[in-house]
């Protein structure tokens, strides 16, 4: 996806990286928001008041951003399977195989994820590192994510 000046200009004039709003822009799609627990078990009768996401949507392929209070972690993708991001979450909570690393007993009940749904394979990879360029450049650090897939060069330059 190339960035025409009309999308840039709206990216840049945002005060601080917001995935829901960035993707608003670059995707004209909504976020759903919900917590890792929550996905794991399936509750959707836990949704705190939060109409945005639903069970169907979780097992489908996206987009996703691992959130602990307002501190943006990661931004990743779940497209190798035909669980989607419910696959991907519930590996997260039970800390199986394709774990993060960084999720544990003490924090993955505080963790949540907002995601957004595409069809191919190939959009979810695209769109994550898009993503993961938009937010780099405005300052993220997102300290789960592993950051050499994501960098080039010998000086660790951001790509975007």
């Amino acid at each position: 996806m190339i960035l025409n000046n009309s999308v840039y200009s709206k990216i840049v004039t945002l005060q601080s990286f917001n995935f829901a709003r960035v993707v608003n822009i670059l995707f004209e799609c909504d976020v759903k928001k919900v917590k890792l627990k929550d996905i794991y078990l399936l509750r959707a009768d836990n949704r705190r008041n939060n109409d945005s996401w639903d069970i169907e949507s979780s097992r489908r392929r996206g987009v996703y951003a691992l959130f602990l209070g307002d501190k943006l972690l990661k931004i990743g993708q779940a497209a190798d399977n035909s669980s989607g991001v419910f696959h991907r979450m519930s590996q997260y909570y039970r800390e199986t195989d394709g774990k993060c690393k960084y999720i544990n007993s003490k924090n993955k009940n505080h963790i949540s994820v907002e995601y957004f749904n595409l069809e191919l394979v190939e959009e979810c990879w695209a769109a994550e590192k898009l993503l993961q360029g938009v937010a780099f450049f405005m300052g993220e650090k997102m300290p789960w994510e592993e950051k050499e897939r994501h960098r080039g060069g010998k000086n660790n330059e951001t790509i975007l």
